[in-house]
């Protein structure tokens, strides 16, 4: 734990690090990648939860958790290149 921040570590067979997650609150997510998913189809939709990953290769991914109604998206925005890499159905 970090901060009393409790955090998933994976690592692969060869005990490499692969990617590290935890949740943060809404108030730590940049303005530039905030304003990706503001910009989206996903503008609207209420943002539940918000987890972020920094992964081996260099990559610093935020997955957001909306909900609007009852249509509910895994929204995974890549912070390097500012663009939604993925949009996943949960229901």
């Amino acid at each position: 734990m970090d901060k009393q921040i409790m955090k998933e570590v994976v690592f692969n067979h060869q005990n490499q690090w692969v990617v590290t997650t935890w949740e943060i609150p809404h108030n730590n997510v940049p303005a530039n990648v905030m304003n990706v998913l503001k910009t989206s189809s996903y503008a609207n939709y209420r943002i539940d939860d918000i987890d972020y990953e920094e992964r081996a290769d260099g990559s610093l991914i935020y997955i957001f958790e909306v909900e609007q109604g009852d249509r509910e998206f895994d929204v995974t925005i890549d912070a390097n290149n500012l663009k939604i890499i993925s949009a996943i159905p949960k229901n």
